[in-house]
């Protein structure tokens, strides 16, 4: 039977760090071997599928990132029906889904009500594979959430209405295998971002992007996979966002350094070109360059205990007018131990840096420190109780808009019960 153990999608306070620096637009999707099918709970014909229930109740102290003594807060519950979907109606065609879908009603000042969508792996995915030969494989995916916050948009966000981000990402890709152990992928797709309350128009945008990755296995250790991705944001308000241009060139690498211990590494050089200065900078900063990159490393050390720490760098477009684009970093340390059969434990940490690349004297650096700790219980082989508690705090050298220092403390405290059919 397929486990559910991870934080409800809507209720997790930091659930998605986004999109890793350098990561490659074209990658080969794994296909779903006769091993996976067993995880699924029913089987009718070729059609394989676990639907599953998740209700939720929590609390949020800030649920608006105020950094004055304005706070949004209150309860909520939410409700949500998953589904996790493959079908192979014969050889070559392949479909698959995972997503929850439901709704979050938000009570007293918490103004967070609305739709949630998502997954276990953070994503709501729906796939489509055909076999155009044995060696070339056309897909076409698409990957969506809907109520899911992120780190890095955490400064955005701040001292704002109610918002309700969509997030989608569609596209279509050819993979080759040019011998066993190497292939070929090329990827065009198109992402949007769009606010569901309309509050906050300016940081709505579309992108277009294309990619070519080369994947190699070296041995049954090590793989090296050189890409190539391009990109063209264009926001769908410029009052104070600048169309964006990025070019990157870069390697993932993963290596099995033990049987415990996995190392997954990537390091690209990138280009921002933007259309035109920020609105507020004082020098000209239309083109950004340098390296990023990203890392994990995940030791198994028992069978009880596994931990992992990562970490990224990268230069991403910002929605604030005094700077094109900001410097973050992010350095994560995550733990779960298995206590028994039933119940299981977990904690992390994550810190997040961002500077604003816009040379003012009201250019904003920042830090965002998100300490949190779980833990899951199995009250029948089908169903499971999480709690979960968050503690945010944002540390700045800016003052906001009214003199107040830029900086903001948020805790949320959530229970979610799990029902897989």
């Amino acid at each position: 039977m397929k486990q559910f153990t991870r934080y409800f999608v809507g209720a997790s306070l930091l659930l998605s760090l986004g999109a890793s620096a350098g990561t490659a637009n074209a990658q080969k999707r794994l296909r779903t071997s006769e091993m996976n099918l067993e995880e699924f709970n029913y089987k009718l014909g070729n059609i394989y599928y676990t639907p599953s229930f998740k209700a939720a109740f929590g609390y949020d102290s800030n649920s608006n990132n105020s950094t004055s003594s304005d706070k949004d807060n209150g309860y909520y519950s939410e409700a949500a029906l998953g589904l996790d979907f493959f079908y192979e109606p014969f050889r070559g065609l392949r479909l698959d889904t995972d997503f929850y879908i439901g709704y979050r009603e938000a009570f007293g000042n918490n103004g967070t009500s609305g739709l949630i969508l998502g997954s276990d792996n953070g994503d709501a995915t729906f796939g489509f594979d055909y076999d155009i030969s044995e060696k070339t494989t056309f897909s076409i995916e698409n990957r969506a959430t809907v109520g899911m916050e992120k780190i890095a948009d955490a400064r955005t966000n701040e001292n704002s209405d109610s918002r309700q981000f969509w997030d989608n990402d569609l596209g279509t890709q050819i993979h080759r295998d040019i011998t066993d152990d190497t292939g070929i992928a090329f990827k065009l797709g198109y992402r949007t971002r769009r606010d569901l309350k309309d509050n906050s128009p300016t940081e709505e945008y579309d992108e277009s992007y294309f990619g070519i990755t080369l994947d190699h296995s070296v041995n049954a250790k090590l793989s090296l996979n050189p890409f190539f991705n391009y990109e063209d944001r264009e926001w769908t308000e410029n009052d104070f966002n600048n169309d964006v241009e990025t070019l990157e060139y870069g390697i993932q690498a993963e290596y099995l350094i033990s049987d415990q211990v996995n190392l997954n590494l990537t390091v690209a050089y990138k280009e921002l070109d933007f259309d035109d200065t920020a609105i507020l900078a004082s020098r000209s900063d239309s083109k950004e360059d340098g390296f990023v990159g990203s890392f994990s490393v995940t030791h198994t050390a028992t069978e009880k205990f596994s931990h992992t720490v990562s970490g990224s760098f990268d230069t991403a477009p910002t929605t604030v007018a005094i700077a094109n684009a900001s410097d973050e970093m992010q350095l994560g340390y995550s733990a779960n131990y298995t206590v028994n059969e039933k119940l299981s434990v977990s904690a992390g940490f994550d810190m997040f840096r961002g500077e604003d690349q816009g040379n003012t004297r009201i250019d904003e650096t920042y830090y965002i420190y998100t300490p949190s700790v779980g833990a899951a219980y199995k009250i029948t082989p089908r169903q499971t109780l999480d709690f979960k508690c968050s503690y945010q705090h944002k540390d700045s050298d800016q003052a906001d808009g009214v003199g107040n220092a830029n900086e903001y403390e948020r805790t949320t405290v959530d229970f979610n019960y799990t029902y897989t059919f």
